[in-house]
């Protein structure tokens, strides 16, 4: 045997000085190896023994594993307190996700250090009992305001489906020019006024009217009376443009995802007593149906007129997309359009009778034309595709209600679409990091599954390894691994940030940094192979095939192009090749996972020493994810501040810039279409 041998054999086993049985039969096991190695290269025996050697001498060079643990633990700890307050934040918000968002008072973040007033006149009242209770204070604070009666007035109408005297005599006052609350009033009276017999699609289809019973000849005349008057009025105003202007101002600043969302969930939250005023659709039918029972030509054209006075004015002063929605339903309802051509024709009224028939066979033909735009549309395909998740799913139903919708270029999408991807890395950045760290847990409980001298030699096998060797281990197992997917997503055609999230379910984002992880936790593993390998073949530590998990490697790196690459073939087979690449480096990693829990004692010394030597870089990938975490909030900000479309302001006051442009859009289609007897695309 050659005379280094033994001192190898010395140098190696110093970690089991305090157990003298155990040493010698290490020692014996490392002396039979040696000496059935008769093909080791002397200069291989002289690097060891000068390996661990020198590690002896400056025992201070381990320090370092230390502080990188250190360091990742002092960058990690206000990251993850920081996406914990996140967290806590949308909880405010989550309402908007999963159900109707019912107050905004429910949401911790809107707003904060608010005066008393203008506290008032965001949130009104928010330990009141019921919604006119919540709003009654924001009116007494300005009696003679009419938006604020308007807003109380809504509220009211919520909770008691009617207005109170009081609120109507206030209207007359301080709003009377306005029809707005007397048609509320009359919406309110129809439930009590009239009911809708049963009726079949059968008879629908035959153009037969709806018939109603008469439940209260009173409040129906009342009802009628308060349409009349409101036809009468120059105006026809929520004012929820107005209080908008107000109220956006005081929202907070949208600076990331999570804000850009609180001022939706608070829009939404407002009053929709608009959509009340469909309801006396029912008591105009009722009554056209009464005039035609009792021949009443006079009072069959009064109510044709005050339907049409409401329509126009309520698309004259219609200030949201809601109150323009509501209008063009209003003047296109078929079944209101249904009995009045019926009337029509009961009463002799042969222009009239024509009038309606035109009116309700384009209401259909528009109704289906709207349908079937809504995904044939270039902005759908646009909005789809190169959009934000909320430009999706907002811009389409937007722009499908009119004939010619606001341009919109891919330039206006990029920065919302480069947010969801900023969230969406920042997101897979955290489960990375605690990947990583179940992974370096799981590798350093390894100790408890093979014997204390094993552990120990493991410890003292890890001085066979030069600085080089760690270096290389470090940056070759977790800063390649990142370097590489953001070569590849940032400067190549084959990153996904140039698609929608939603355009593609989120499954090639998913692909693609799911492939980085795997990478990461693969190639620490297979480095560590071939360094062992080299640093401890004259004491039996290298792999007889290591040639898989090379494969392992190559296989999780071409993932991440291979599924970029999916959305420039759109081609379900490059979807299942990219898959299975991804399959097989996890299988790899399984299998070695298996072997490792249940490999034979002979192999225990390197297994435990490959555990030992991947618990660094896998540290490391944890300490670069958590830097990557306020990296990628970073760019959130910068896109979601650039994302135009989707801007709240008090200058387009609607739920977004988008919308505001295609309410007045919509608003001039509206009015031509009224203008010439025709009916709204």
């Amino acid at each position: 045997m050659h005379p280094d041998s033994e001192r190898l054999i010395e140098l190696a086993t110093q970690s089991l000085a305090s157990h003298p049985p155990t040493r010698l039969v290490v020692e014996e096991d490392l002396r039979r190896h040696l000496e059935a190695r008769t093909d080791i290269p002397a200069a291989a025996l002289a690097d060891a023994v000068g390996a661990l050697a020198c590690a002896d001498a400056r025992p201070w060079r381990s320090r370092w594993r230390g502080i990188l643990y250190l360091a990742t633990l002092l960058v990690s700890l206000p990251v993850l307190g920081h996406t914990a307050w996140q967290l806590y934040r949308f909880t405010g918000v989550r309402l908007w996700l999963w159900s109707n968002a019912e107050s905004a008072a429910k949401s911790p973040d809107i707003p904060a250090g608010l005066k008393p007033r203008e506290k008032l006149l965001l949130l009104g009242d928010t330990g009141a009992a019921s919604e006119a209770a919540r709003w009654k204070p924001l009116w007494d604070s300005d009696p003679d305001n009419p938006a604020y009666l308007s807003e109380y007035a809504a509220a009211y109408y919520k909770d008691h489906n009617q207005l109170s005297p009081e609120i109507l005599a206030a209207a007359a006052r301080i709003d009377p020019d306005n029809g707005w609350l007397p048609v509320l009033a009359a919406a309110g009276s129809m439930e009590a006024a009239v009911t809708l017999l049963p009726y079949t699609s059968k008879e629908k289809k035959a153009g037969k009217m709806q018939i109603w019973k008469i439940k209260d000849e009173n409040r129906l005349r009342e009802a009628l009376a308060q349409i009349h008057l409101a036809a009468g009025k120059p105006k026809f105003t929520t004012y929820q443009a107005a209080l908008y202007k107000q109220r956006i101002s005081l929202l907070p600043r949208r600076t990331d995802f999570l804000s850009q969302l609180e001022p939706i969930v608070y829009m939404r939250s407002n009053s929709y007593a608009i959509i009340a005023l469909l309801r006396i659709r029912h008591v105009l039918s009722a009554d056209a149906q009464q005039c035609a029972a009792r021949q009443d030509a006079d009072g069959f054209r009064q109510i044709t007129d005050d339907w049409m006075k409401l329509v126009q004015a309520t698309t004259r002063s219609g200030e949201t997309l809601l109150d323009l929605l509501v209008a063009r339903a209003l003047y296109t309802d078929s079944n209101l359009l249904t009995n009045f051509r019926v009337a029509a024709q009961s009463l002799g009224l042969v222009e009239e009778a024509n009038r309606f028939a035109q009116l309700e066979e384009r209401a259909k033909t528009d109704k289906e034309a709207r349908k079937q735009s809504g995904r044939t549309s270039p902005v759908y395909e646009l909005a789809t595709q190169r959009g934000s998740y909320l430009t999706a799913m907002t811009l389409p139903v937007c722009s499908s209600q009119v004939a010619n919708p606001p341009v919109i270029t891919e330039a206006d999408l990029r920065p919302g679409r480069y947010a969801d991807h900023a969230l969406f890395e920042r997101a897979g950045s955290l489960f990375a990091w605690a990947m990583l760290g179940f992974c370096a847990g799981g590798a350093a409980l390894v100790r408890f599954r093979h014997k204390p001298h094993v552990c120990s030699m493991s410890v003292r096998m890890l001085d066979l390894l030069r600085p080089a060797d760690w270096a290389w281990l470090l940056s070759g197992g977790a800063l390649l691994p990142l370097l590489w997917y953001f070569v590849i997503t940032r400067l190549t055609p084959l990153g996904v940030r140039e698609w929608s999230l939603k355009s593609t379910d989120c499954l090639q984002a998913l692909g693609q940094f799911g492939s980085l992880v795997v990478l990461m936790v693969v190639c620490p593993v297979v480095m560590s192979i071939r360094i062992l390998g080299t640093r401890g073949a004259v004491l039996g530590l290298a792999a007889r095939r290591p040639w898989p998990g090379g494969l392992a490697v190559a296989a999780a790196a071409v993932g991440i192009p291979a599924f970029g690459a999916v959305i420039w073939q759109t081609n379900d087979r490059l979807l299942l090749y990219a898959s299975l690449l991804l399959a097989l480096a996890v299988l790899w990693l399984l299998v070695g996972f298996c072997r490792n829990i249940f490999c034979r004692r002979v192999h225990a010394l390197r297994r435990a020493t490959l555990a030992r030597m991947v618990i660094p870089a896998w540290i490391l990938g944890m300490l670069g994810f958590a830097l990557a975490v306020p990296l990628h909030y970073a760019e959130e900000r910068f896109w979601i501040q650039q994302d135009h479309l989707l801007e709240i302001s008090a200058a387009a006051p609607a739920l977004s810039r988008y919308e505001y442009d295609v309410t007045q859009i919509l608003r001039a289609e509206l009015l031509e279409c009224i203008g010439q007897g025709g009916s709204s695309r």
